[in-house]
């Protein structure tokens, strides 16, 4: 295996722990209707207790050179705001700390995990 695979290879293992990487992400846009940059702030909520603007802005645009970064945080809150009227009909609503971020209740993570399941099961 060459250096740039095995590069490859962990870079796709620390995204998906991160919950922004293509298996996660991918299950989540699919059956939810929404787009990629919507299923990595989705995959991040729920991998963890709560999202930073700042996080939430890396899992967006982490992945573009800076140059063709956004430089507005309003992005951030430009998807969110398409998220929640998505989520809204399934009974999954993302939630605000004002001036720290976002997370998701416990059980609405529940519901979430339980479609990643069943896609794969399926």
């Amino acid at each position: 295996m060459s250096e740039l695979q095995r590069l490859r290879d962990r870079v796709a293992e620390l995204e998906d722990m991160l919950g922004i990487g293509p298996s996660v992400a991918d299950t989540l846009r699919i059956k939810l209707g929404i787009t990629g940059r919507q299923s990595k702030i989705l995959g991040a909520l729920l991998k963890r207790e709560m999202l930073s603007r700042e996080s939430a802005y890396f899992a967006l645009y982490g992945d573009l050179p800076e140059s063709e970064q956004p430089d507005s945080e309003k992005a951030v809150e430009k998807n969110l705001c398409f998220l929640r009227k998505r989520l809204e009909g399934r009974g999954i609503d993302i939630r605000n700390i004002w001036g720290k971020g976002w997370f998701l209740p416990p059980e609405h993570k529940a519901k979430l995990r339980s479609l990643l399941v069943e896609e794969r099961a399926a």
